[in-house]
């Protein structure tokens, strides 16, 4: 819907692939955010100074947290891969709680 409210579509989307990127990462936000509000979950997202960043950062009542990165391009999934586990090291878990992890 927010794509036809600017008045895009198909065309205006492929050209412009990096629009069409902060779209979909949002869509993904919503749709993370649904489901982790269903738990009592919120969603983050995260910088630092030196402008590392994580897409998504889901953190549950338990304390327990995971930290995803949206990508629609296969090719960045290595990259992706390494941004988050540089930032799980950089978290201080005594004070953030133990990260999810998935099988």
């Amino acid at each position: 819907m927010a794509v036809a409210a600017l008045g895009r579509g198909p065309t205006q989307l492929l050209a412009d692939l990096n629009a069409t990127g902060f779209f979909f990462e949002n869509l993904v936000v919503r749709d993370v955010r649904i489901y982790a509000q269903r738990r009592g979950g919120h969603v983050h997202h995260w910088r630092d100074q030196n402008q590392n960043e994580v897409d998504i950062i889901v953190t549950l009542p338990d304390g327990r947290w995971a930290a995803f990165e949206v990508k629609m391009n296969p090719a960045d999934t290595d990259k992706a891969a390494a941004a988050l586990h540089s930032f799980a090291a950089k978290v201080d878990h005594g004070k953030a709680g133990p990260r999810q992890h998935s099988g």
